[in-house]
């Protein structure tokens, strides 16, 4: 008598929240305002540390922070800085204060790389199945709010979408199996 076996296949709905980016969202950067103005070499030098330096993914190809080259250093001025995360561009808000400098990324910059492993443990871990491969975008750079869909394949023709909603610059994401 033939027997069958029954694979578990990948279909279920749930909400989970987990950490993609490893990047702070806002931070102070510690430079003179003093009777030389804001030097803003060691602003560039801060906001490139705190993005892409020790304890953060330095695998992100990542160009240099640039910012104006003389900006309004009063107290209470607003400029903006720019770099790009593999080749996408990266905002960063300087708000000058009294004693420095303070500045905020807007956009978190995932690594996919890592979101492809949290994804596969995670539908492991739902489903009783690892997924073969997960399929994701090559983008890294997401605004909070912004969603992009990753697909895990079974290895067997079988798949299921998930939809990853990215919640803040943290890199703090909600993942839906549909």
């Amino acid at each position: 008598m033939p027997t069958t076996q029954t694979r578990p296949h990948l279909g279920t709905r749930l909400a989970w929240v987990l950490l993609v980016g490893l990047l702070a969202s806002a931070c102070k950067a510690e430079v003179s305002i003093g009777g030389g103005g804001l030097d803003v070499g060691v602003l560039e030098a801060a906001i490139e540390e705190e993005l892409f330096g020790e304890g953060t993914d330095q695998s992100i190809a990542h160009t240099a922070v640039d910012c104006p080259d003389d900006p309004d250093d009063s107290p209470g001025s607003v400029f903006v800085c720019t770099t790009s995360a593999s080749g996408e561009a990266v905002t960063v808000r300087v708000t000058v204060g009294d004693d420095g400098a303070d500045f905020i990324r807007e956009q978190a910059i995932i690594d996919m790389a890592k979101a492809r492993d949290f994804l596969a443990q995670y539908v492991t871990e739902q489903t009783g199945v690892a997924p073969a491969s997960i399929d994701c975008p090559q983008r890294t750079v997401y605004a909070p709010g912004e969603s992009f869909t990753c697909t895990a394949n079974d290895g067997t023709g079988g798949s299921l979408e998930l939809d990853v909603v990215v919640r803040d610059v943290e890199g703090n994401v909600d993942v839906n199996i549909v």
